[in-house]
């Protein structure tokens, strides 16, 4: 998250850092008796966790970020033994400077423990923490990203659209930037631009089923019936598991007297809940009112409905304000 590398750093234009750091490791090495072996194994020991930071294996921290503060950690004890080694050797040099060691080892505590709780205030929560990754470094695509989510899970819309926003403007091709963007658009109302922006996370990542749902969903709300149902049905190819899909689909197939379709989408849409189960009744009874679909195939396609989920009621409801089928006259035989 950090601003990384400038043009005017020393390592971007000459070698002189790793050159510094391998005679200094040959200096331990060749001079170990010297310095003392505590101060020359911490650097070593320092050196060696750092490695994989080095710029000579690629890891996986440096897909967002060419830093992996963590490593750190497992550095860190390696320099504190050289540097406490280190004291104690100019400490026998110069007895003075041990006069007061418990006075300067308290304050020494007392000063990182100081900086430490400073820093600290910034991860009290997620929010905290990714204000203050933004502010320290604007550019920093992932935590505009993260910030938004903060946003966005504390019901905050207008502020989750306008991180968002700020993570596309730096990396524009990061799929769940323009998806979760389109989202919060879309639950602030402003349906048209959330249609534009599912559209835009439907070409960064071809095979997630979730954008044609939900874009489906915003063209409905515009009107856009028959681009909907395409897009339901992408998504249903994505991933034919989807209820959503099959209930939509339902819905709009039924007025248009295309019950076969229908009721295959209502047998793969297996049990109802019963809020779907409420939307089927409701599109049944909408065709009912617009007569598009002949009277027999509506009946069959409520009969279908009631005996696949038989615990709804409201289903077994609409198939009794149907007209029952006519039964055919009995032909009276001759004499």
């Amino acid at each position: 998250m950090y601003r990384g590398w400038v043009d005017t750093t020393a390592a971007a234009h000459t070698a002189l850092p790793g050159l510094l750091l391998i005679a200094l490791l040959l200096a331990c090495a060749f001079s170990w008796r010297r310095i003392g072996a505590p101060i020359a194994l911490g650097i070593a020991y320092y050196a060696l966790m750092l490695l994989p930071l080095l710029g000579i294996f690629d890891t996986n921290y440096f897909a967002f970020s060419l830093v992996a503060d963590h490593w750190q950690y497992h550095a860190l004890p390696g320099i504190l033994v050289a540097v406490i080694a280190a004291l104690q050797r100019l400490a026998q040099y110069w007895p003075r400077l041990a006069a007061y060691p418990q006075a300067v080892g308290g304050l020494a505590v007392l000063g990182v423990a100081a900086l430490a709780s400073a820093h600290f205030a910034h991860f009290e929560n997620p929010r905290s923490l990714w204000s203050y990754v933004v502010a320290q470094n604007p550019d920093a695509w992932l935590g505009w990203y993260n910030l938004g989510n903060v946003y966005a899970d504390d019901h905050q819309p207008t502020a989750a659209i306008d991180a968002y926003r700020q993570s596309i403007r730096i990396q524009p091709h990061y799929f769940r930037s323009r998806f979760n963007l389109a989202n919060s658009l879309f639950a602030e109302g402003q349906v048209a631009e959330a249609e534009r922006e599912y559209f835009a996370a439907e070409k960064i990542n071809l095979d997630d089923p979730a954008p044609h749902n939900n874009r489906a969903t915003a063209l409905l709300q515009l009107h856009r019936e028959d681009e909907a149902m395409v897009e339901f049905a992408c998504a249903l190819k994505l991933d034919p598991g989807l209820i959503p899909p099959h209930i939509n689909l339902i819905a709009l197939l039924l007025p248009r007297g295309r019950v076969a379709e229908a009721a295959h989408h209502l047998e793969s849409a297996g049990p109802l809940s019963l809020f779907n189960a409420h939307r089927i009744a409701e599109a049944i009874a909408t065709s009912a009112q617009a007569a598009s679909t002949s009277e027999a195939s509506l009946r069959h396609f409520a009969q279908l409905a009631s005996d696949l989920n038989a615990d709804r009621s409201e289903l077994k409801t609409i198939l009794a304000t149907l007209p029952a089928p006519s039964i055919p006259p009995t032909p009276t035989p001759s004499l």
